[in-house]
């Protein structure tokens, strides 16, 4: 065999011998941002993130929390469970889906929109007032999200589905019943007569959260009581 039929034949075996490139496994990419083990978590293609800088310099307080987090996870399956299967019926997962849609914030969108219209001064003051709460409420939802990082159900129990995509991936706190909360104090506030309607809304957008799957009850309670936390601090200011 002369010396071009040996490298071509070298070529081809090399070429046989070398390996494809590895295909990423998904399941194992997407890691617990808590301690970067990738068990007991499932592949949610809507939402991604940068794990490595989370499992970076862990403090004992924060293992500590975790732990916690994750006795209540088990405490709370069972119960996030049974609020779950109230969606097996695809008429009540469509009707919770839709309330909890609208309390992404589209519904306090239109009523501060239309409460200058309908009230003038008052209106305005009161829509300014909603507004200036709904700040504080979000600068602090998203501080103890992206510290806290508590996982939501339908990640981590096989037997809790998501009823529809979620904003953001940590569970704690319900951001929905945090400002939902927040804005019914106000609005009644400056509007009791909204009473029977503002807080059927925000129970209905509370129960949803817990029945889609996207949160613990601890998480809807926690919220609750950050948003009355904060709406009522606002009348001493």
């Amino acid at each position: 065999m002369n010396n071009s039929n040996k490298l071509f034949a070298g070529l081809v075996s090399i070429k046989k011998c070398t390996r494809p490139p590895m295909a990423l496994n998904l399941d194992v990419a997407y890691t617990d941002a808590r301690d970067g083990s990738p068990d007991e978590t499932k592949w949610n293609p809507g939402v991604s993130f940068n794990n490595r800088a989370l499992n970076e310099n862990k403090s004992t307080a924060t293992k500590t929390y975790h732990a916690c987090f994750d006795r209540l996870d088990e405490l709370e399956q069972d119960l996030c469970s049974c609020f779950n299967h109230i969606a097996d019926w695809p008429y009540v997962e469509k009707f919770f889906a839709l309330i909890s849609r609208l309390g992404n914030g589209v519904f306090w969108y239109v009523l501060m929109t239309i409460l200058p219209f309908a009230d003038s001064v008052n209106g305005l003051v009161a829509s300014l007032h909603m507004s200036s709460v709904a700040l504080v409420c979000l600068a602090l939802y998203k501080l103890l999200k992206n510290n806290l990082v508590r996982q939501r159900p339908y990640l981590k129990w096989n037997n809790i589905q998501n009823g529809t995509a979620p904003l953001d991936l940590y569970s704690f706190p319900s951001g929905h019943t945090l400002h939902a909360v927040a804005f019914t104090i106000v609005a009644l506030s400056y509007y009791p007569i909204l009473s029977p309607f503002l807080v059927s809304v925000t129970l209905l957008i509370a129960f949803s959260r817990v029945i889609l799957g996207l949160h613990y009850p601890s998480d809807v309670l926690a919220g609750a009581l950050i948003g009355a936390a904060v709406a009522l601090l606002s009348f001493s200011l």
